[in-house]
This record gives structure tokens, sequence and C-alpha cells, in this order.
């Protein structure tokens, strides 16, 4: 609908779905696959999966299960006695966690997916902030974080050394 009128008191629920692909390579079932339509057979196939939010095989338990499986089992981040500092620690390793691939050396910018106010620049802070609970926990993830600095290692010495920062040693 273009609108939705809800009224006081009236309780309403709404799903959304987002699914991505890329061209990343493992990241399609088909090779030859375009990324947009994996991502659109995903969107379909949850659509469908769809159930009932109490349900046992509702989309939401079959996320919030793999998540416990597949991620927060392999490290997580526990604070009793504050809930408000527990639920922001927990909030900025899930945000991490989704930004980062073990399969794929790209490095973090400070606001992570939450924002593009860097404009996808990365700065020292995914090392000194980001990557030692994803050393602890994720060493995969980790070494993909290095692995991107490695891999622009050698541009960013001929940078620094066009602004006479760095020497040929």
């Amino acid at each position: 609908p273009s609108s939705l009128k809800i009224h006081a008191n009236e309780k309403q629920t709404f799903s959304f779905f987002f699914t991505a692909r890329t061209n990343i390579p493992g990241d399609l079932t088909e090779p030859s696959q375009e990324p947009w339509k994996a991502a659109l057979a995903d969107f379909k196939q949850a659509r469908d999966f769809h159930n009932d939010d109490n349900s046992e095989t509702s989309l939401m338990q079959e996320h919030l299960r793999a998540w416990d499986s597949e991620i927060w089992s392999k490290g997580n981040i526990q604070i009793n006695g504050n809930d408000e500092l527990a639920q922001v620690v927990q909030s900025s390793l899930y945000w991490i966690l989704l930004s980062a691939r073990a399969d794929w050396p790209w490095s973090l910018s400070p606001g992570s997916l939450a924002s593009n106010a860097y404009n996808g620049h990365s700065f020292w802070d995914c090392e000194t902030w980001m990557y030692p609970p994803l050393l602890t926990f994720y060493p995969s993830i980790a070494k993909s974080l290095l692995q991107y600095r490695f891999n622009h290692l050698e541009a960013s010495m001929a940078k620094a050394k066009g602004y006479n920062q760095c020497s040929s040693d």
C-alpha cells in the first residue's frame, strides 16, 4: 500500500527482508549467475519461508539459530549488571561482524556499515579498536583485515613517499 493508517493502541507487525549478493568469488551458487538475480532468488526464498514470528520455523527463528550456532558460539562478550552497556557492546560487535568477511580482504571504516560518512576510507581505527575482539574470537576475519593492509602496502608507501613521509628503505 502507498499509505497505512494505524490507530492508537492498535498493534501492527511489519516484516522487512534484505538480501545481498556480490561478485566476490564463492558468494554465488552458480559462478555465471548475476549477483542481483541471486539476491532476488534469496529474497523470494526468504519471503516464502517467512511464517509467524512465534513459529519455531520462522525466518527470524532460523536467523537467530544461525547467529547462535555459527557466530556467537565462536566468541562473544558478556557483560553482567549493566544492560545498557551490554547492549552497546553487543550491537557494536554485531555491526563489525556484518561488515567483515574472512574470504574477502577488506578493511572497515570507523562507521562500519552503520554510516557512509567516511565515504569508504579506512583508518587505523580498524586495527586499533575493531581488530582485537576479532582476533580473539574470529581469527580468520581478523586475518582478512590485516591482509587488506598488506595488499595495499606498496601503494601506501608510494603515496607517503610522494608526501616525503616515507623513506625508500
